[in-house]
């Protein structure tokens, strides 16, 4: 799961900086990983390859997300 993520994020940020170049701004861009339905596990990862802004879609699975 790491690699697919690393994977999804790389493919992110690529299209992020060619719509820059298009629309011709250079503000920075953050990038929010939603979580739904991912485990711990998963969302670890996700912060393990830089994604440090996490949302979760309900507040009875962000409390159990923890870690």
């Amino acid at each position: 799961m790491r690699n697919r993520i690393l994977s999804n994020k790389a493919e992110i940020e690529n299209r992020i900086a060619e719509a820059k170049t298009r629309g011709g701004f250079s503000h920075d861009v953050i990038i929010v990983a939603v979580t739904k339905y991912q485990t711990i596990e998963d969302t670890n990862a996700a912060i393990e390859v830089g994604l440090s802004n996490i949302g979760e879609n309900y507040v009875q699975a962000a409390a159990g997300s923890e870690g």
